[in-house]
């Protein structure tokens, strides 16, 4: 979520995330509007992109504590 001050940035936005893209990693966009009132449908869409996508470089095993 990038807010209303990449409204006009068009290109820069479009040259970051094809960099990111070149290195595995898959961007969503969400607009302020979208995301305020109704978070919880974004968090399942991030959750269902995850699923489908994870990390291209998770972090090595034992840098993370996984929670209950």
């Amino acid at each position: 979520m990038d807010g209303d001050t990449h409204s006009a940035k068009d290109r820069y936005d479009a040259r970051r995330t094809e960099f990111l893209e070149s290195l595995g990693y898959t961007v969503i966009r969400f607009a302020n509007p979208d995301v305020m009132p109704n978070i919880e449908a974004v968090l399942s869409v991030i959750a269902d992109a995850l699923r489908v996508s994870p990390s291209p470089q998770p972090s090595p095993p034992g840098e993370r504590e996984q929670r209950p």
